[in-house]
């Protein structure tokens, strides 16, 4: 099963502050927006309109895909490199949308849930940048 940690609109249980708080919501939680959260990491595309909001397609070209998950299991963070029906394969979805060979390649997919924390965001966000970036992207 995998672990999840990343949507369009996040919602936490947790009090809101910080410059990552996208405002309360409705019912008291704290929001944040993906843009924002994408904003704080360096040299990351975001594949598509990501639509779906708790699921999140990223690829830091240059970085194959494998490189990027090994760095983020390797700190406990938990994301797949594409869907099971092209295991082994480019994605049909990535190639319809007409993406390159080169984000294809370094694509990965980050799923959140209601229950993701403030701190996994920024575990996630440090790891990218630091663990990724940093070590990869020249």
């Amino acid at each position: 099963m995998e672990q999840s940690f990343f949507p369009d609109n996040i919602f936490l249980e947790s009090g809101c502050a910080g410059s990552r708080c996208g405002g309360k919501t409705e019912d008291g939680r704290c929001g944040f927006s993906a843009a924002t959260i994408i904003a704080l990491l360096t040299a990351v595309k975001i594949n598509g309109a990501h639509d779906a909001p708790h699921i999140l397609s990223l690829s830091i070209p240059g970085v194959p895909t494998q490189n990027s998950i090994n760095v983020l299991q390797d700190a406990g963070i938990f994301v797949s490199a594409g869907s099971a029906c092209a295991k082994g394969h480019r994605s049909h979805t990535l190639t319809a949308m007409n993406l390159s060979p080169e984000r294809m390649d370094s694509s990965f997919r980050v799923s959140l849930s209601r229950n993701t924390t403030q701190k996994e965001l920024d575990k996630l966000v440090d790891v990218i940048n630091n663990g990724i970036i940093a070590r990869f992207v020249k």
